[in-house]
C-alpha cells in the first residue's frame, strides 16, 4: 500500500511541477496524466534530460569526438508512469575525444572548419523519479 501511495504522490508532484514550469499555459490548458505540455527550456528537469540524452547519443555515436547540446529549441513533458520528456535540440562536436575521462562542461565546441559538425536532434526520455530511473527511449538526429 505504501508503494501505491508513493506512486500517487510522485504523480501529483509531477503534475504540479509541470503546471508551475510550463510555458504559455492558461487556466483552460489541461494538465494531468497523458497531456503533452510545453516546458521552459531552462527548467532543471529539461536540463537534466538533455544531459542524459547527449550522454546516450555519445555512447551510440561512432564519432571519435564527443558531442554536447548547443541549444534547446523546444521541450515538452508528458505525465505517464513517471515523466516523458520530448526535446528538440541542436548538438555540436566538441574537441574532447572519446575514451578519455571528460566533463562535457569543459569540452569546448570544435572550431576548425573541416571538423565542425552540427546536428538537429529529437530525443525522448522516460523518467521515473521514485525509481531514480532515466532512460532514453528515442534518438533521431540529422
Amino acid at each position: 500500500m505504501g508503494t501505491m501511495l508513493q506512486v500517487l504522490l510522485s504523480a501529483l508532484f509531477a503534475v504540479a511541477l509541470v503546471h508551475s514550469d510550463a510555458v504559455g499555459m492558461t487556466e483552460k490548458t489541461p494538465v494531468g496524466p497523458g497531456f503533452l505540455q510545453d516546458v521552459n527550456t531552462t527548467d532543471s528537469g529539461v536540463q537534466n534530460a538533455s544531459l542524459i540524452a547527449i550522454y546516450g547519443y555519445n555512447n551510440q555515436s561512432n564519432d571519435i569526438f564527443l558531442f554536447k547540446v548547443q541549444k534547446i529549441h523546444k521541450a515538452q513533458v508528458q505525465v505517464v508512469a513517471g515523466l516523458k520528456y520530448f526535446l528538440y535540440v541542436d548538438i555540436g562536436r566538441t574537441v574532447c575525444r572519446k575514451g578519455k575521462p571528460y566533463n562535457l562542461k569543459y569540452c569546448s565546441f570544435e572550431t576548425h572548419p573541416l571538423l565542425i559538425k552540427r546536428l538537429t536532434c529529437h530525443f525522448e526520455l522516460w523518467v521515473v523519479l521514485w525509481k531514480q530511473s532515466w532512460k532514453v527511449t528515442e534518438t533521431s538526429c540529422q
